[in-house]
């Protein structure tokens, strides 16, 4: 997610066309997801979105004012447990809190292309989890390939966005920029996915398998040291 951006007016010609086309593309996401997928559970969504508001300010740096949070883990989280409306929203809202704080006030293009950027990352997260679940992996847990599968999406859809619209609006090279600050992040998204991945069993299931005390505080702090050491690459 991008924290900060010149003035709009200031912005190359070709950034703000890309804001402009994030925003469209955000907004036929959101779109379709509230035709095609109606809110299934106003109370879960209200527990995610509390969990979403909680863990967005904790931020680590990527590039410049660019970053990363526990708001990837919550998001996942949806994507897995809540349909594809709820996602969007409660990620939406995420970055929205993200942007606003710490400097508590809202640049508009900024959140006009973070609110898209998430939109279309979760749409596309969101059904290649769907695609996958309903396409059974001989031999390994659908479950396991469908989430390491969102997780790569949602990575992918996050850092490369972010890394196109800083080359956009500083004119500095695309791949050279990810590689070099983006790249490293990946494993953060996966840890994320697997830690929402066993929240999910938890949630969805009522009950808590012995295995998971020992397994969860492992992913848990195996993913807080991969955001930490992003963090330091920074």
């Amino acid at each position: 997610m991008i924290q900060s951006m010149l003035k709009f007016e200031t912005l190359p010609l070709r950034a703000r066309a890309g804001i402009a086309m994030f925003a469209i593309g955000g907004a036929i996401a959101l779109a379709s997801a509230f035709l095609f997928e109606p809110f299934h559970s106003p109370v879960r969504f209200l527990i995610l979105l509390a969990l979403a508001v909680g863990t967005a300010n904790r931020k680590f740096r990527l590039y410049r004012d660019s970053s990363i949070s526990f708001l990837t883990s919550v998001t996942l989280l949806s994507i897995l447990i809540a349909g594809t409306t709820e996602a969007i929203l409660i990620a939406i809202c995420g970055v929205g809190i993200q942007s606003y704080f710490p400097s508590r006030r809202f640049v508009m293009h900024r959140l006009v292309f973070n609110a898209g950027m998430i939109a279309l990352t979760v749409k596309v997260s969101c059904w290649i989890y769907t695609f996958t679940m309903t396409h059974p992996q001989a031999g390994v847990s659908n479950q396991l390939v469908a989430v390491i599968a969102a997780s790569s999406v949602y990575y992918l859809g996050n850092s490369l966005s972010v890394s196109l619209m800083i080359a956009l609006t500083s004119g500095a090279r695309l791949f050279r920029l990810w590689n070099d600050h983006f790249a490293a992040s990946a494993p953060s998204f996966l840890m994320a996915g697997l830690l929402a991945m066993l929240a999910s069993q938890v949630t969805m299931k009522l009950l808590l398998n012995p295995m998971l005390l020992v397994v969860m505080p492992v992913i848990l702090g195996s993913y807080y040291f991969t955001l930490r050491l992003v963090e330091t690459r920074g």
